[in-house]
């Protein structure tokens, strides 16, 4: 029978790994807010350096072409680069995928890579359509090839020194742990009514705090959040400004 404590709960699942997914919950004036704020960065910075540093103790962080063919699925590297290794050689190196949000945050997804002959390349697809990967090796991270329901870290390092950043960093490592404690093997997610309940607040917080942090930090001549094509100063920026200035 079915827990009468549990329910079904699949809106949430994009937010596994929050960085890199569309925020689909993005909101302001009524206006859908469609958009995936990190990127790749285009070189590496000192506070690149430093943000690699705090997360796994080493600098040793570099670009790494993606060679995919379309042979495997986005969001499996460890298992896209495990059959890669079973059919040319060479090993698994997992480590960190490391993505910039300009000015707010530096997010950083446990990523799996090949290397062959003194070489890494990635063999997993971009969703956005990227031809590289920032990539930092990291030993200390681990996958259970055994368990359909293992999944890669994520961690996220602040930029700006904002309250609405930490918040919402807080926020999302909140989300994080929550929904670490459930299968990830189903488009749905079973979880108990408390943590569905808690989840649906915390989202709430996200979605204001997301719109805090833009209208502070997100560049006024730059094309609007909300996915208009405007610039953001001749389109949600004014009504944020009453909002929030």
């Amino acid at each position: 029978m079915a827990n009468s404590n549990a329910l079904t709960h699949n809106k949430l699942v994009k937010f596994a790994s929050l960085g890199r997914e569309t925020y689909q919950n993005v909101k302001f004036q009524g206006k859908d807010m469609p958009f995936s704020p990190t990127k790749v960065p285009k070189f590496i910075s000192p506070e690149i350096k430093q943000a690699c540093l705090k997360v796994c103790g080493s600098e040793e962080v570099g670009f790494v072409e993606i060679e995919s063919n379309g042979k495997y699925k986005s969001n499996k590297c460890a298992l896209n680069a495990m059959t890669e290794t079973e059919a040319v050689g060479g090993r698994v190196v997992f480590g960190w995928a490391v993505f910039e949000w300009d000015k707010v945050m530096f997010d950083f997804i446990g990523h799996a890579v090949v290397e062959l002959n003194g070489r890494y390349y990635c063999v997993t697809p971009s969703k956005m359509g990227d031809k590289k990967v920032l990539f930092v090796p990291d030993s200390s991270i681990a996958f259970d090839f055994e368990n359909p329901d293992s999944r890669l870290p994520s961690k996220e390092v602040a930029i700006s020194k904002r309250p609405e950043v930490k918040k919402l960093l807080e926020v999302r490592e909140r989300i994080r742990e929550i929904k670490i404690k459930y299968p990830v093997s189903s488009s749905n997610m079973q979880v108990s009514i408390e943590d569905a309940q808690a989840i649906a607040e915390l989202e709430r917080l996200q979605t204001g705090l997301l719109d805090k942090v833009n209208y502070f930090l997100h560049p006024v001549k730059e094309k609007c959040p909300c996915g208009s094509g405007k610039q953001f100063r001749k389109c949600c920026k004014p009504h944020m400004k009453r909002a929030f200035g």
